[in-house]
């Protein structure tokens, strides 16, 4: 039977039947991902989109209401071994809004892009655009590359914080909420106004317990936002890189060494759009960020 054609209550009888696991998604996005996940780690189970379960439409609502259906209709069987959901953090967590369920789990992360802004995904893009190797590219040199981007970055969480606080507090007068894209942020000054309000709003943190940290931005920065400027931020690094070796700033290459200059193999050879850099980055998905993910995966039947 395809299970395109199956009702939810039908999924959990398939799963057994089939001896097949089923992790169901939020959207069409996640598809590539977790179905590459499974793939890598040899887990067996089959990803599907839930707006593909009939009854149910795209995002975090159809996950749940789809698990607490199948859960009303288990008759004691152990949901969770058979039938795994996978839904965003974002900010439904602060308000609250998200089910407990043993057949759950809610991404560490805002959503799935927070995921893939790593010290390793930083490397994979520069040696992506240019010539230069792991050989070339030692831990000192990629951490202190990905540490300058990361600096870079942590302008956001002053503006995550904004449109948190839009998203928790409902008589909240805010400047933007999660809504506005970068760019709408910026035209209009935002970026710069809310810094008057950083005071009022780091009270606000603490009161849902957020701590100025790298690890509280990947929970409430926007994941689109994050991957935007992490994109044009590495980029913009990537082409400083050629500058900086010829200076002996990084470790240098064999014909900076020897003052060919134009040889250089930071030198870009290639310049990637964000969509690329994301489907390079959503194409390699070894990396630790995602070790909670497989393991709860791997404990399916």
């Amino acid at each position: 039977m395809n299970i395109l054609d199956l009702e939810c209550d039908e999924l959990l009888n398939e799963a057994i039947m089939s001896k097949t696991p089923i992790v169901l998604v939020e959207g069409v996005a996640d598809i590539p991902v977790y179905e590459q996940l499974c793939e890598v780690n040899e887990l067996k189970s089959e990803v599907y989109a839930i707006e593909n379960i009939k009854g149910y439409a795209e995002g975090c609502r159809g996950v749940i209401d789809c698990l607490s259906e199948i859960r009303m209709n288990s008759e004691g069987i152990q949901v969770e071994k058979y039938i795994l959901g996978i839904i965003d953090r974002d900010a439904r967590f602060y308000r609250g809004e998200i089910a407990t369920d043993k057949a759950l789990i809610i991404l560490q992360f805002y959503s799935m892009e927070s995921h893939f802004i790593t010290k390793e995904a930083t490397s994979l893009i520069i040696r992506s655009m240019t010539r230069a190797t792991n050989t070339l590219l030692d831990e000192q040199t990629k951490e202190n590359i990905h540490s300058t981007i990361k600096e870079s970055l942590f302008q956001l969480f002053t503006l995550s914080l904004e449109a948190l606080r839009n998203a928790v507090e409902e008589d909240y007068q805010a400047l933007f909420g999660y809504g506005s894209n970068i760019h709408q942020i910026r035209n209009q000054g935002f970026d710069t106004t809310v810094l008057g309000k950083e005071q009022e709003l780091n009270d606000f943190a603490n009161t849902q317990g957020i701590e100025r940290s790298w690890d509280s931005l990947l929970k409430i920065c926007k994941g689109k936002w994050l991957f935007h400027e992490y994109c044009n931020l590495l980029q913009a690094e990537v082409a400083t890189l050629v500058f900086k070796c010829k200076e002996a700033q990084v470790q240098q290459c064999q014909f900076c060494i020897t003052e060919n200059f134009e040889k250089c193999l930071y030198k870009v050879q290639a310049k990637f759009s964000e969509v690329t850099i994301r489907q390079l980055l959503f194409s390699n998905v070894k990396t630790s960020s995602l070790d909670y993910l497989v393991g709860r995966i791997a404990a399916l039947s």
